[in-house]
């Protein structure tokens, strides 16, 4: 299998900058056979599109995962919105005494995380997806990609979150654990550095936006949705 291509000087760079020196966990988890992640590409097309309603996702541009890891470009999409399937490994982080936490569920190959991002998102958290896919992919433990997402933030490669960098996640068809489970519709706001103190504490379910990443540069509100992308009910 061939392996990820860092360059030596990533680590190097990137402690000098602080920008994610505290965040690499030191682990050998990874993806053992890519032809498991891969799906049907009308299959991939249509779960894609269920991350949205169908007002923003039938012109949106679609993207589809290959062998290599790279993510195509199935459809061309007109209103500047991309839809694609996340796999295990887009998951929010876990952060554990300033490192970042890897398990085995972060390489299930069952899980399918459908999400539409606007255009102010493409250039960042998008941009964090597609790199960690295709390292993974290409054989990169987690050391790797972690390295290789610090590298890409401090040459500009990946940018900060613009105003207004948002996703949906409205998918009644989403997969996000091992034994099938889905979390409720719901937005995603990326807002770099906010805490949850921002929005106070309390359940999402009573409405309160809860805040993953808390505090880094990948912090993101999620505020919950009643409906899914098909008009159904979420409760």
């Amino acid at each position: 299998m061939k392996k990820s291509r860092i360059l030596g000087t990533a680590l190097s760079a990137i402690l000098a900058s602080g920008t994610c020196g505290a965040a690499f966990a030191q682990t050998t988890l990874g993806v053992s056979d890519p032809s498991a992640f891969l799906m049907e590409e009308a299959d991939e097309i249509a779960l894609s599109r269920s991350a949205a309603p169908s007002a923003i996702s039938d012109q949106a541009s679609v993207l589809v995962l290959e062998g290599d890891g790279g993510y195509r470009t199935a459809v061309e999409g007109t209103n500047g919105w991309t839809c694609f399937t996340g796999r295990a490994w887009t998951a929010p982080a876990r952060f554990s005494e300033g490192k970042r936490v890897w398990s085995e569920n972060n390489f299930d190959p069952k899980i399918r995380a459908p999400q539409c991002f606007n255009a102010a998102a493409a250039p960042s958290m998008l941009k964090v997806h597609r790199i960690a896919t295709w390292h993974f992919m290409q054989g990169a433990t987690t050391t790797e990609v972690d390295l290789a997402i610090g590298e890409a933030l401090t040459t500009g490669a990946i940018a900060m979150p613009d105003d207004g960098a948002m996703s949906y996640m409205f998918s009644p068809r989403q997969v996000l654990t091992p034994d099938g489970g889905r979390f409720h519709p719901h937005v995603m706001l990326y807002m770099p550095h906010v805490t949850q103190d921002s929005y106070g504490r309390g359940s999402p379910m009573q409405g309160v936006p809860m805040v993953t990443e808390s505090g880094s540069m990948f912090a993101t509100v999620v505020i919950l949705s009643p409906m899914w992308s098909d008009g159904t009910s979420a409760h």
